[in-house]
């Protein structure tokens, strides 16, 4: 199996798991994922999986779709405040004249 194709099975494990933990109140549909969550992981992945195998695109798309599967997995572990921002008490208002 090639990295993207390993990168997408990643992610749609992550997405099922993100909406199972989830439960009924996080938009999902009898606890799973919505189909188009779906299809658009199918899409994107499989628009780097056209890049020729063996080639230095192929380690391009292999490289993006991994980065890709670990952004939705830090999502994931965090999706109220993934970068922290709350806790830095930095506001986009800040600075701002009055």
């Amino acid at each position: 199996m090639g990295a993207v194709m390993l990168a997408w099975l990643a992610e749609v494990g992550i997405l099922t798991a993100r909406a199972v933990k989830g439960g009924p109140d996080s938009g999902t549909i009898a606890g799973l994922p919505v189909p188009s969550e779906y299809l658009a992981s199918f899409a994107f992945y499989g628009v780097l999986g056209f890049a020729p195998k063996g080639s230095g695109m192929a380690k391009v798309a292999g490289v993006l779709a991994w980065g890709f599967t670990i952004a939705t997995a830090m999502n994931f572990f965090n999706p109220a405040d993934p970068v922290g921002a709350k806790a830095s008490g930095s506001s986009s208002a800040k600075g701002q004249l009055a």
